[in-house]
């Protein structure tokens, strides 16, 4: 019986970032960069004593900043609805004013 094998398509190797360029692309302090390393809060690869960063991973990162500075940002009112309800909340009933 003769055994055949498919060969499955090699994905693109990944490009890695230096600890300056990651710092960079992020906006982030290199210093912040490692300290999330060591603390195990980013992933990073040693090559040769030095850092490297996927660049997937950098991206996911800054979606994940995005994301939770969206979800704190509170949640705006439309300026016609303030200013009725601090209208109506500050002045007494308009007819009262009127007979005074």
């Amino acid at each position: 019986m003769k055994t055949t094998f498919q060969i499955l398509p090699c994905r693109e190797p990944e490009r890695l970032l230096t600890l300056n360029e990651a710092a960079k692309f992020t906006g982030l302090k290199r210093s912040t960069l490692r300290e999330w390393v060591y603390e195990r809060k980013l992933p990073a690869i040693k090559i040769g004593g030095t850092l490297r960063f996927q660049l997937s991973h950098l991206e996911l990162l800054i979606d994940a900043f995005k994301r939770a500075s969206l979800s704190s940002l509170p949640k705006r009112s439309s300026p016609v609805d303030s200013s009725l309800t601090n209208s109506l909340e500050s002045e007494p009933d308009g007819e009262n004013q009127a007979a005074a």
